[in-house]
């Protein structure tokens, strides 16, 4: 996948490691459980209240034609579509997914070009330092597990930059057919503490869909800070700051801590100005020559607030 020019647009307001590395074999906590408390949020449908610099929520048509699944090119990179089918845009209620919004990405893993079927949304610009920038979006996990998938338990189908030059990543990390956690992860480097190159959710049923929202700060330097909230479908929280755990769950995102973003500042900056989605492939053959990933959707990328609910973004709905 190639480079992207660098973004000179600044918003003043608030890897080098593959799929897996670092989560293998990772038990969850004891004493977690699915659901933590049923705060409510406002809910979408509105006019919109929070500006974005990007929200897609694919109602450009259903199909599998390029036109549908960049949603009429508010993806401005295809990536790798890896064939046709790896990326359909379908109706949630006809493929029975409880997502609000009416059409979503379903993502099937093909064997063709290495697993990837992917697009990129460049040009978003960058937080400058001191300051965050906020993605949200739509998840279902169909990944089926097997004794294989435990050599590849953890991907990252949603993330900024290009695969291996990440500044922060959405993982799926299956524990078993029935269970998975999210796991945000920042890039890897020499310097990076091993025990903060990800972050942990609670367990989630792979029959539950999700809305997740995580804002990345820039401090200085390299350096920033990620916090993350996790919402089901009727608006109510599930995981916040003080459910997601590092590596060996002795710090949390509730203790504020700060991860590295990228080897230098000027990849930083370029790293934050895309986001991508879809899948970067699964590890093995077991799922030769296609398998069902997960549904995708109701994206959208702020510098101004979180993004909420869908139909909070100004111009959803």
């Amino acid at each position: 996948m190639r480079r992207h020019a660098l973004s000179t647009a600044v918003v003043p307001r608030p890897s080098l490691y593959g799929r897996g590395f670092g989560g293998l074999g990772r038990a969850q906590p004891a004493g977690r459980s699915l659901a933590r408390n049923s705060v409510t949020v406002g809910g979408g449908g509105g006019g919109g209240t929070v500006a974005g610099v990007f929200f897609s929520d694919f109602r450009n048509g259903t199909g599998t034609d390029a036109s549908d699944y960049t949603d009429g090119s508010k993806w401005n990179e295809p990536g790798s579509p890896g064939g046709v089918g790896g990326l359909s845009v379908v109706n949630c209620v006809a493929e029975g997914v409880d997502f609000p919004m009416t059409n979503c990405l379903k993502v099937t893993t093909l064997e063709v070009d290495g697993g990837f079927q992917y697009i990129e949304k460049s040009g978003l610009g960058f937080p400058a330092a001191g300051a965050s920038m906020w993605v949200r979006g739509y998840f279902k996990l169909l990944q089926t597990f097997t004794t294989e998938v435990a050599t590849d338990e953890d991907n990252h189908p949603i993330q900024s930059g290009d695969t291996g030059d990440e500044s922060w990543t959405f993982n799926t990390h299956m524990d078993s057919d029935t269970e998975w956690r999210i796991r945000f992860r920042p890039v890897f480097e020499a310097a990076h503490v091993f025990a903060n190159a990800g972050w942990y959710s609670p367990v989630i049923a792979k029959s539950q869909s999700v809305r997740w929202e995580l804002q990345v700060t820039r401090t200085t330097g390299v350096l920033g800070r990620f916090h993350a909230r996790v919402y089901d479908m009727n608006n109510e929280i599930m995981f916040e700051d003080a459910d997601f755990d590092n590596e060996n769950a002795s710090l949390t995102l509730a203790d504020n801590p700060e991860v590295h973003l990228a080897e230098t500042e000027e990849g930083l900056e370029e790293n934050l100005d895309i986001i991508g989605a879809g899948s970067t492939g699964l590890g093995g053959s077991f799922w030769f020559p296609s398998s069902p990933y997960a549904y995708q959707g109701g994206f959208a990328v702020s510098h101004a607030d979180w993004p909420g609910a869908f139909g909070n973004i100004i111009g959803e709905n």
